[in-house]
């Protein structure tokens, strides 16, 4: 029971640190980029690529999973999101910029990814519960739902 409710716990801990370091970096390109007195059109074209990266990400993440199974496809979203992070980090040029922050919207696969492995894995009865720890992280899932959820 323990190894499951692990197992569980590491996946929503991960997804928990991406949703955290999303939003930061939601802040701080924007931030970053105004500070570097860019105009506001390269402002906004460096924002927004994170959206249209997400859009493109979600629609193309099914195949991807598919093809390669939940934990690759998880583990390749998770790298195209810290390669993105990682690049904001190296460089800055708002054309590379925009690069990175496409590459991690694209990596909004993770989310979709994570969901449907734990949908597989969850019995009929218990797949709300599953679904919910994915979304409310503070809150730690049930007994029941962590161990139905393997």
């Amino acid at each position: 029971m323990k190894r499951i409710f692990a197992a569980q716990g590491s996946l929503i801990l991960g997804i928990s640190l991406v949703q955290l370091v999303n939003g930061y970096m939601g802040t701080l390109v924007g931030i970053r980029v105004a500070a570097a007195e860019a105009d506001a059109l390269q402002t906004g074209i460096v924002t927004s690529a994170f959206f249209f990266g997400y859009a493109i990400g979600s629609v193309l993440c099914k195949g991807i999973i598919q093809r390669s199974g939940h934990i690759r496809a998880f583990a390749a979203f998770a790298a195209t999101v810290a390669i993105g992070v990682l690049g904001l980090a190296l460089y800055f040029h708002p054309a590379l910029w925009t690069i990175f922050r496409l590459m991690m919207g694209f990596g909004a696969g993770l989310f979709v990814a994570t969901e449907s492995w734990l949908n597989v894995k969850s019995i009929p009865e218990t797949r709300a519960k599953c679904s919910r720890s994915t979304w409310l992280p503070p809150i730690p899932p049930s007994a029941e739902a962590s161990s139905s959820c393997s």
